[in-house]
Formats: C-alpha cells, structure tokens, sequence
C-alpha cells in the first residue's frame, strides 16, 4: 500500500510541471510548481490545469496536445480516487474453512483493503459482517496493478510535458 501511495506522490509531482509547462512558458517551473503544491486537493488541482490548458490551447492551438492533455486529466481523476481509497481504507481479513470428513478445517486467511465502517458512501449497512455490497475490496495484486498503472500514468505526463516544452519552443522561434 505504501509504494501504491509513494508512486501517486510521484505521479501528481508530474502533473505539477505539465501544469507549470502551461501556465508559465519559461524555462523555469520552480515558482508555479512551488504554488501548485500548496493545493491540497486533488480536484482543485485537476480543475487547476484544465484552466491553464484552456487558457493556453485558446492561445495556441494544438489539437492533438490538447486532446492527450484531457486524456491525462481523465486518468488523473481515475488515479485519484484509487489512491484515496487506498489511503483511506481498512485491512481485513475473511476466514474460510473447507469441509473435509464432516468437519471444517480452516484455510488461510485472505487478506482485503476494504472500506472504513464509517465510510457509509463506499459500502452497504451490513457488508462489514459479510464482505460483500462494498465498493472495492482490493487484494495485494490489484494494488501492485494499481501502482504500476500509476508508474505509466506518471511516464505518459511526462512525456506530454515533454512535447508541451518543444510546442513551446517553437512559438518562442516563431515570435523571435
């Protein structure tokens, strides 16, 4: 669960320069990415670069940037939520048995990241004693799967900031 939570950090550092590339076409994103992080919440971040890609594709227009731009934002979303599941949620175990010769013989346990019993949003009024109506109930390997799609998340905003830069780059040429 930590390397899933650390590789979100990561991953939202991305977004942090592709909003800086946005909104401040200098060589430097320190100042605006210094600023950036100050915001706590994940939507307001999302809604932070959609303006700035707004404002700036307005400006100038490049159909298929911004198109992987929104892309990026959608996964983001997506991303987010995960991770706060995850961060937010509660690890239990479901005991199971089998019967062998008329008798119960137990199994070992599984291990599930479920929601809080407080988070009534997220799970049915009796799914604690059953497991089941809830939202998610994430094992070890869907959280390794998490965390990997988190790695290329991070690797697909990067390499949008990339071209972002070089778009950039061209306009500065352009009105030189």
């Amino acid at each position: 669960m930590g390397y899933a939570i650390h590789l979100f950090n990561d991953c939202e550092s991305t977004f942090v320069y592709l909003y800086a590339a946005m909104a401040n076409p200098l060589p430097t994103d320190d100042v605006l990415a210094r600023s950036f992080g100050s915001i706590i919440s994940t939507t307001t971040k999302r809604q932070v670069i959609q303006e700035a890609a707004d404002s700036f594709f307005r400006y100038h227009p490049n159909n298929d940037l911004k198109k992987q731009v929104n892309r990026l934002l959608v996964l983001f979303k997506d991303a987010a939520s995960r991770r706060n599941e995850i961060a937010h949620g509660y690890v239990c175990s479901l005991r199971r048995t089998k019967v062998v010769n008329k008798k119960h013989v137990p199994l070992p346990d599984e291990w599930f990241l479920v929601p809080t019993e407080t988070a009534s949003n997220k799970r049915g009024p009796l799914s604690f004693a059953t497991m089941g109506d809830m939202k998610y109930r994430y094992n070890s390997r869907e959280i390794e799967k998490f965390a990997t799609n988190l790695e290329a998340l991070r690797n697909f905003a990067e390499q949008v900031r990339v071209l972002l830069r070089q778009f950039q780059k061209t306009l500065h040429q352009e009105n030189t």
